[in-house]
């Protein structure tokens, strides 16, 4: 989850290195054409897309039919998000090569996209059903754009062309990374070519929090464009984890489950060095050690931040922009050397309570990858073994039999995430409704990011006829999950239950959408 700058940008330079040469007027060596093309190149570099055109435009107007010319032009149009007219540049250009054929599958995949603007931002989508990520999209990232531009200053001159793929095939191929890269690491979103990514929730098996995800790439946007492109990927992860939850007011808020991670790697003194998350954290080893990376820069943003103000990373953006080195901009923000940075933050760290039990952190899990994977670990043979009886039970209609074998689980293992979910789900079905969400409390404080546990909650809620509450919960559900059609349908339940009448009708709206009107049976 990072800015990249743009791919070929070298080759344009080379290209347009030659074809200038033959313009008439020299300066210092160069023809004016040479000049005018460099600085496409860097306005390209940094990402200031309306200079660049502004800039093309009044070459088109000199030169139209100058191969060098329609090949800015063409990327430029790419960098615009007008893939089609970026192929036709290219092609007239007689481009060949890697660039041209990301800019032809680009064209390709978006070729039958659908979309809806707000002020700031055009979010473009392909799958019908993925329509109903669009509204919410836009609220989130509206509300990240007031934020980022009373904070930072960000204030994008054109829309933020943002979006939503239907497969992971198509994200990858338009973004560059790989299949193992996304499965690996669990990023499933990116800034890149002055847009904002991500793959449709509805691709993977429990979701992701995807409104997070997307103002996560929206700061990096902002870090790339305010930095010069000149961020490293330490301070542009530590800026967008710092930032991802501005849209609902949640700038710096360390999740309990990242202090709890950062804590365990401290005392193994197995933390990630920040050289090491170059050149993306999408490549780091496993899924953990990209949490523990984010932790890491997250929690060093805050801390920086906490004791400098909240103009500290505007100010450090500046001194980046300006082509001071990281660790001097820091140290000068900070007030000190960088070293005295990392002392005072590590003996932070070492004050955080080591947890007891292990964490355990799950990727992406792909529809497309074959087989249902389970639904979080549980790491004691003999609990393992009362949970899976339980679901054989079951699924053999045997409800009240199964919820014996998950409370025989949940006594040896209570605060496992998964095995307190089938528990759950057991006392609800006995009617014992307050110690479901007794049970579930405790572990969804840690484990927030866990949908089926905001789904216990939601029913056990609903089921008391708390329906505020139960509206709460599914609403933090589809968050991670928008397209589970059992919490979509508790979510309208409990919106009809508080007499929530505009919210009730527009949820079941995108019950319908998701559904085709017929919603789905019980969640697992």
């Amino acid at each position: 989850m990072r800015c990249f700058k743009g791919l070929a940008i070298v080759a344009i330079a080379l290209t347009l290195l030659f074809a200038g040469a033959a313009s008439a007027r020299e300066i210092y060596g160069l023809s004016s054409g040479t000049v005018d093309f460099y600085t496409g190149n860097a306005l390209l570099e940094e990402w200031r897309i309306p200079e660049a055109r502004s800039l093309v435009d009044d070459l088109i107007k000199r030169a139209p039919e100058d191969t060098a010319t329609l090949l800015l032009d063409g990327h430029v149009r790419f960098f615009e998000g007008d893939y089609k007219g970026a192929l036709e540049r290219l092609d007239g250009a007689g481009v060949t090569g890697s660039f041209r054929e990301l800019v032809k599958v680009t064209s390709e995949i978006s070729e039958g996209f659908k979309s809806r603007q707000s002020e700031h931002f055009e979010v473009f989508w392909e799958n019908p059903k993925d329509e109903v990520l669009a509204g919410p999209a836009l609220e989130g990232l509206e509300a990240s754009y007031n934020e980022l531009s009373k904070l930072l200053g960000f204030r994008p001159e054109n829309r933020v062309r943002v979006e939503i793929y239907p497969t992971v095939a198509d994200f990858t191929a338009v973004s560059t990374l790989t299949r193992e890269e996304v499965e690996t690491s669990g990023t499933i979103g990116l800034c890149k070519f002055n847009r904002l990514m991500i793959t449709s929730p509805r691709v993977t098996f429990f979701g992701y929090r995807w409104r997070d995800t997307l103002c996560h790439e929206f700061a990096h946007l902002a870090v790339f464009r305010l930095s010069g492109g000149n961020a490293p990927i330490w301070i542009h992860e530590g800026l967008a984890r710092y930032f991802e939850g501005s849209w609902r007011g949640r700038s710096g808020r360390v999740t309990p489950f990242a202090l709890n991670l950062l804590a365990k790697r401290f005392s193994e003194d197995t933390l990630i060095p920040l050289d090491k998350m170059s050149p993306s954290v999408a490549k780091l080893p496993s899924a953990e050690d990209t949490s523990l990376a984010f932790a890491e820069v997250g929690t060093m943003v805050s801390y920086l931040i906490e004791h400098k103000g909240g103009d500290a990373p505007r100010k450090l953006l500046k001194l980046l922009a300006e082509g001071l080195g990281d660790r001097d901009a820091f140290a000068k923000v900070w007030g000190g050397t960088f070293s005295s940075f990392e002392d005072e933050w590590r003996s932070w760290v070492e004050t955080l309570e080591v947890p007891s039990e292990d964490l355990e952190v799950m990727g992406i899990s792909l529809k497309d990858s074959g087989g249902e994977p389970e639904a979080g670990k549980i790491p004691d043979p003999e609990a393992k073994d009362y949970t899976r009886l339980g679901d054989m039970l079951r699924a053999r209609g045997r409800m009240e039999a199964a919820s014996v074998e998950y409370e025989k689980g949940f006594l040896l293992l209570p605060e496992n995430p998964a095995v307190v979910s089938k528990y759950a789900m057991g006392r609800i079905y006995l009617g014992q409704y307050q110690a479901a969400l007794d049970a579930i409390e405790p572990v969804i404080s840690l484990y927030e990011d866990r949908g089926s546990l905001w789904m216990r909650k939601g029913e056990a809620l609903l089921a008391l006829e708390r329906y505020d509450e139960a509206a709460s919960a599914f609403s933090e559900l589809m968050e991670i999950n928008p397209f589970d059609e059992p919490g979509r349908a508790g979510l309208v339940r409990s919106l009809e239950g508080s007499g929530r009448e505009e919210e009730f009708k527009r949820a079941m709206k995108d019950l319908e959408l998701i559904t085709g009107g017929a919603p789905g049976g019980a969640h697992p």
